[in-house]
């Protein structure tokens, strides 16, 4: 039996243990199921042996689990682990035995004994799954590569300047006056954001490495748009605190009500004061405000810079970042290395059959712990169209 058969067989029997339950013959339905489930296992027991005979083809040699790959300077070593327990978490993390041993649990796959004591050791996300998710989220969320987004396991206060004086001219003799200069901490608490998926059983066949794969996407894509919207429009109740909550930026204004117009961009990069906020500072907008309002009132200056901006999401120097969960007819302009975001928990995946048993499917969660605030108000500021 190759794939396609095996796809053929399961989708009719699918279809048959349904047209069973909606039709309320409940025993004949689970006997159904039982047929899917031995078919299953027929297949896992497939691809197994095919992998074996390839090994043996290959002669590729067996690699013991308790050797792990520790990076160091750049340089690859390769030691033995006699005790397991002895390890360091994030050491046994970084191992591609852990890493194959977590995943095949994820899909449901027998371990072996040796691979059963990894996931016992330590539950935490391997270390290159984690890797692939942040860079994942990342590219789905140009916002989340800028902000100042940390990883430290526990809750975390951040010393920041409040109110600073410059440097002042003191004649020869003259003693110096001290500044009144000040800090507040910003404090970041843990709140809990998840997310679950509904995949059928053939992610249990896949290869470890596409599987990885085909979970990081659907996961990262999805976490990442939550996190996005709480950099913008979270309350600071029960998540983090966005830069649109009411009242938070006091820096505000409003461009002309018809449309957008040159000076209005003008006047919005301007607004932001002195050069440390404006340096690396980006425009966040809705898509429709940049591809109507802003592109429009660049052409209508005659310089081609409409084109200019659309290709490269770049307007007058400074970036911008569509994000259309910034509300229509809203400009964010700001530095967003001003944003401070702590995940306390890294992203964890675990997984439940018990949700889609029917189904024949596996439900996943992705759960992780984190807060974000503004560090500093005056790095951003908000404009909106006018009302009249």
């Amino acid at each position: 039996m190759n794939k396609q058969e095996y796809l053929d067989q399961r989708n009719s029997l699918m279809a048959e243990a349904e047209t069973l339950v909606n039709e309320t013959k409940v025993e004949e339905a689970e006997a159904k199921m039982s047929e899917i489930e031995s078919l299953d296992a027929k297949w896992e027991e497939i691809t197994k042996s095919q992998a074996n005979l390839e090994a043996l083809k290959d002669h590729k040699e067996i690699v013991n689990i308790e050797e792990k790959s520790i990076e160091l300077k750049g340089e690859t070593k390769v030691e033995v682990i006699k005790n397991l327990e002895q390890m360091d978490q994030v050491e046994v993390a970084g191992t591609k035995e852990y890493r194959n041993a977590f995943l095949k649990k994820l899909q449901g796959k027998e371990l072996s004994q040796q691979e059963n004591a990894l996931v016992v050791t330590t539950a935490v996300i391997p270390t290159q799954t984690m890797d692939k998710i942040i860079e994942k989220m990342e590219y789905v969320s140009p916002i989340l590569a800028k902000i100042n987004l940390s990883f430290i396991p526990s809750l975390l206060s951040i010393p920041m300047e409040d109110a600073t004086a410059d440097a002042a001219w003191v004649a020869m003799g003259t003693a110096a006056t001290d500044s009144s200069d000040s800090t507040q901490a910003i404090t970041l608490a843990a709140y809990k954001l998840i997310k679950t998926i509904e995949i059928g059983v053939d992610a249990s066949v896949m290869a470890v490495d596409s599987f990885e794969t085909y979970l990081v996407q659907k996961l990262a894509k999805k976490m990442a748009k939550a996190f996005e919207n709480a950099v913008i429009n979270g309350t600071g109740s029960g998540q983090p605190t966005g830069i649109l909550k009411s009242g938070l930026i006091t820096n505000t204004g409003t461009f002309t009500k018809a449309a957008m117009a040159f000076a209005d961009i003008l006047a919005i990069i301007a607004d932001l004061p002195d050069h440390e906020y404006r340096d690396g500072a980006c425009l966040i907008m809705p898509s429709k405000l940049f591809y109507s309002d802003v592109l429009t009132a660049l052409r209508n200056e005659g310089i081609g810079m409409d084109i200019q901006a659309a290709v490269n999401k770049n307007v007058l120097g400074q970036d911008v970042i569509l994000c259309d969960r910034v509300p229509a007819d809203t400009v964010i302009f700001g530095n967003l290395e001003n944003y401070v975001m702590n995940v306390s928990q890294g992203v964890e995946i675990s997984s439940d059959k018990s949700a889609g048993f029917r189904a024949g499917s596996t439900v996943y969660r992705a759960l992780a712990l984190a807060d974000g605030k503004v560090a500093n108000i005056d790095a951003f500021n908000v404009y909106t169209r006018a009302l009249s």
